[in-house]
């Protein structure tokens, strides 16, 4: 009877909506395997806990290469795993993006940092919120911004849970090395970047962090990097708004040095009438791997993702932090 009933059990276990599920092993454009459960294209699977019925990530083990970064790309999949698999859409106001922001609080605390969460007012009056954290050291900060909404109906791995986690991986390596007393360092994930109704273009979350933050702090935001879409596409991109600072990107590319793959630094057209960051005379640059062919559709799923561009986008920050050019410019 109890064999029957574990049979039972394991059948109710996974709920798959019109698509056969396969197990297996695949392997990355790296040639690194990566064992997982995965569903037809178009399609999401939910493992389904027994005692709860709420939904848990399905079983992975991402194996990783040498990705020539002492960044734990392994934390950094398990982390995007959890965001797109565990939490999934998470739109500006719902409940994926709250749970969001209680997670991303909870990671924090971990590394013993006690991260704000600060609500605002989202056009139709839904409740937006933003997550920031600061290390305690001195001087300008270098802020590290990434979103934590998506569109809706869509898990995306990369549009961007490879920001978020990339961001906390960061900050537990510097903390890990002492360094956080050291270089002043402000993650800020934001609530609601995308398109949202009621107003026009992205960002309305930045706009409304600087809004809500003291003006002492403010003051500190001494350069900015925006990691956004970090593991998909074939054009690793370092983007400047138009008429604005560059120097953030020169950082990039002089933390850099000679290493490879390095940003193609390109000058684009402000998607916003206000650009938050820009439009305070914060310079930013937002690194990304562009041409997702996933971008903003229920296939935007971990599986797919190219770790390669993560760790190469994550690296160069991690370089930027370490060599703490923007404090030099002050």
């Amino acid at each position: 009877m109890r064999a029957i009933h574990a049979a039972m059990a394991a059948l109710l276990a996974l709920a798959v909506v019109g698509c056969k599920v396969t197990t297996g092993t695949r392997a990355t454009p790296l040639g690194v395997s990566v064992e997982s459960t995965e569903a037809s294209e178009g399609t999401q699977v939910a493992m389904l806990d027994e005692g709860t019925g709420e939904s848990t990530s399905p079983p992975t083990t991402v194996v990783h290469a040498d990705y020539g970064t002492d960044l734990d790309m392994d934390a950094i999949s398990d982390m995007v795993i959890h965001i797109s698999t565990k939490i999934g859409p998470r739109p500006a106001g719902s409940k994926g993006l709250r749970r969001t922001a209680r997670w991303i609080r909870a990671e924090l605390a971990d590394l013993d940092y006690d991260a704000e969460i600060t609500e605002f007012t989202l056009p139709g009056e839904m409740t937006g919120m933003n997550v920031t954290a600061a290390t305690p050291a001195d001087g300008p900060r270098l802020v590290l911004a990434a979103h934590m909404d998506t569109v809706r109906d869509c898990p995306c791995a990369n549009d961007d849970a490879s920001g978020i986690a990339s961001m906390i991986e960061i900050l537990r390596l510097v903390k890990e090395r002492g360094l956080d007393t050291e270089i002043p360092l402000q993650l800020v994930f934001l609530g609601a970047e995308e398109e949202i109704e009621g107003f026009e273009g992205h960002g309305y979350s930045a706009i409304k962090l600087m809004e809500q933050m003291p003006e002492a702090e403010r003051a500190r935001m001494g350069a900015a990097i925006w990691l956004d879409k970090l593991g998909r596409g074939p054009d690793f991109l370092a983007l400047v708004i138009e008429g604005t600072d560059n120097s953030a990107s020169e950082m990039v590319l002089d933390a850099l040095g000679d290493g490879e793959p390095k940003p193609e630094v390109k000058t684009v057209p402000r998607w916003s009438e206000e650009m938050a960051f820009e439009d305070a005379g914060i310079p930013t640059v937002w690194l990304e791997w562009a041409k997702d062919r996933h971008l903003h559709k229920s296939t935007d799923t971990w599986e797919s993702i190219e770790w390669d561009h993560v760790a190469a986008a994550a690296d160069a920050t991690l370089k930027v932090a370490l060599a703490k050019a923007w404090v030099d410019a002050e």
